[in-house]
């Protein structure tokens, strides 16, 4: 395969022959190389010139594979924001995706289809917890997910999450998914937290379990899902 290889997903795990034939594997740059396991045992891609390029590359290819359905929310972005697909958009999506670049093609995309569906005309401008629209900003001010100044040691934000915010108050499910992005959108900006991930620290002291918005909280998960 020119300028690609193949390799394996070792969150997959054989524990026999047949079980290492079910083992999937992703396209990724040849000039792909990683670093040692940090303390929480990941190993991050040594981001050369050679391999961000290759990457980018093959990343624009694996877009144009896709089904037209998958690719349609950035399809429209591309006629309504160009400016916002920037090569550290992709980039960004790349890094969640340790670049294996199939996967990160499937989660852009879907990415754009989530946000469109959730922000509607606002998806296609720059997303911030500065820009919160009036109708959420209700949402916004309960704070679910709260991002602290500072990073972890290791590069990764801290989001804080104190169930007990929820107690007594109304609010929309899907406002507070938005306000959750926003949040997010805010912590990627730190370029090291794109390339480590993001550390939640939830507060359970006093928590009961009548805190706990299951609901809410299948809609958060569901609207980050790659």
């Amino acid at each position: 395969m020119n300028g690609a290889s193949v390799a394996p997903d070792v969150s997959s795990k054989a524990s026999s022959s047949d079980d290492a034939d079910k083992i999937k594997h992703h396209l990724c740059s040849r000039f792909l190389k990683k670093r040692p396991p940090d303390i929480y045992g990941q190993r991050h891609a040594i981001e050369s010139s050679k391999c961000v390029g290759d990457s980018l590359r093959l990343l624009e290819k694996e877009i144009t594979k896709l089904p037209d359905d998958l690719r349609a929310g950035l399809d429209q972005a591309a006629v309504f924001c160009p400016e916002l697909l920037t090569k550290e958009h992709s980039i960004m999506f790349l890094r969640c995706e340790q670049f294996n670049v199939d996967l990160a093609a499937i989660r852009l995309a879907k990415y754009w289809n989530k946000r469109i569906e959730l922000f509607e005309g606002a998806a296609f401008r720059p997303l911030s917890t500065e820009h919160t629209r009036d109708e959420d900003r209700k949402e916004m001010s309960i704070a679910f997910l709260r991002l602290l100044p500072d990073t972890d040691g290791t590069g990764r934000c801290n989001i804080y999450i104190d169930p007990r915010v929820l107690e007594g108050k109304e609010y929309n499910n899907e406002g507070m998914v938005r306000a959750a992005w926003l949040t997010l959108h805010e912590a990627l900006e730190t370029e090291s937290t794109q390339q480590k991930g993001i550390v939640f620290l939830v507060y359970l002291e006093g928590a009961l379990l009548r805190h706990f918005d299951r609901t809410l909280v299948k809609h958060l998960a569901n609207s980050i899902r790659g």
